[in-house]
């Protein structure tokens, strides 16, 4: 067997065409990869506007059968060395696609390709694939998005899920809410590829399209929301109004953060650790808030469950989009979204606010400041949007 893997590279393939090679179950959910949902306004600095355009991506589901999946995302490596990804990974159509360090070539021995086909971990109960990621706002919108498709296929919803055995306890939790109990979880390491005997694949409800558009699909959100309506219904009383503090993180760091806080705190906006919480309180808190404030970044995965009729507002570092949090569910859900872009800072003002270095260099990931007179702007029409002083 080695000889005949000898410099084999893998060819990508889509779900579709491997699943109609090999005689396997497809099932196409929507087939529009071209329609414009949306022209997005996101409010900037100086009430300067640019769009955002959003798309419907095609969405399936398919079958597949002795397969080798690929942490941390779950590109398939089929038996006749086929990759299979689009659709079913964060980046469309970007080679190589992600196989979470493994190599597309082999050498001439074949013991690469021989190791990932000969993986010691199997799974031979039929399930479908989950995984799951670390960073929470990806394991909502790659992960837990992609059990609401599942309400469009009752015969895939009665199957287990294959999810990765090392996640927070928290994101556990939110399976539980969902329907997936421990009992309904096949555990699957993050650290090396799995095999699968018989697995079905479904394809992601959000998703960046091989032409740098988002790919949004609206149903999902929908349907995510509905799964949980039970929490999502209003309490007596005033409506909160609150700020995400992301506390402990070590990049994108409002370096003015003091003063942002005072801002707030006079308009009744009180900073709440959604890390603490459980998934339960973390879902009411948002859902039943009237003003939400939030930092760019993973804590914005928890934003669709917000309420239709709050204010969004959500602080971010110069020259970012993040459309797959916030942004993206405000278009779908209709809630009035203001961005505040903040202005990079040096790594001196870091210094000067007490924050070690920041230790990445990637633009999104960097520690800025907000200036104050467009968070009171933002204040204010979001204040204009709830009806209250």
């Amino acid at each position: 067997m080695t000889t005949a893997l000898s410099n084999t590279l893998l060819k990508a393939e889509s779900l579709e065409s491997w699943c109609s090679r090999s005689g396997a179950s497809y099932i196409p959910l929507s087939r529009s990869k071209t329609e414009t949902l949306y022209l997005h306004p996101l409010l900037l600095v100086a009430d300067k506007y640019k769009g955002l355009m959003i798309k419907r991506p095609a969405m399936f589901a398919g079958q597949v059968f002795d397969v080798a999946m690929i942490p941390p995302e779950g590109a398939v490596i089929s038996r006749d060395f086929r990759l299979i990804g689009d659709g079913l990974i964060f980046q469309e159509g970007t080679p190589p696609i992600s196989l979470g360090g493994l190599p597309r070539g082999f050498d001439p021995t074949g013991a690469d390709l021989f190791s990932v086909l000969e993986c010691a971990e199997r799974v031979t109960r039929e399930c479908v694939f989950f995984g799951g990621f670390a960073n929470f706002g990806h394991f909502m919108f790659q992960a837990v998005l992609r059990l609401a498709v599942l309400n469009w296929l009752p015969e895939l919803k009665r199957l287990p899920i294959a999810v990765y055995d090392n996640l927070p306890n928290t994101y556990y939790e939110f399976l539980d809410l969902l329907g997936y109990p421990a009992e309904r979880r096949i555990p699957i390491p993050m650290t090396g590829p799995t095999r699968f005997s018989a697995a079905w694949m479904v394809s992601l409800p959000m998703y960046r399209a091989s032409d740098g558009m988002a790919a949004i699909w609206p149903e999902a959100i929908w349907a995510l929301r509905e799964n949980l309506g039970h929490l999502l219904r209003p309490t007596p009383g005033p409506r909160s109004r609150i700020f995400i503090a992301r506390e402990g993180v070590a990049w994108r760091r409002l370096v003015n953060k003091p003063e942002i806080l005072a801002r707030l705190e006079r308009h009744g906006i009180t900073p709440v650790a959604l890390e603490k919480l459980s998934a339960i309180d973390q879902i009411r808190t948002i859902a039943t808030a009237e003003i939400n404030v939030s930092v760019l970044g993973a804590a914005s995965g928890i934003m669709v469950f917000a309420a239709p009729d709050c204010a969004m507002i959500e602080m971010a570092p110069p020259h970012t989009v993040g459309t797959f949090g916030t942004v993206g569910y405000s278009a779908i859900v209709g809630q009035r979204y203001h961005r505040i872009e903040g202005r990079s800072v040096t790594a001196e003002e870091t210094a000067a606010a007490g924050l070690p270095p920041n230790p990445t260099t990637v633009h999104i990931n960097a520690d800025f400041a907000v200036d104050v007179t467009a968070l009171d702007a933002a204040l204010d029409a979001a204040l204009q949007r709830v009806g209250g002083a």
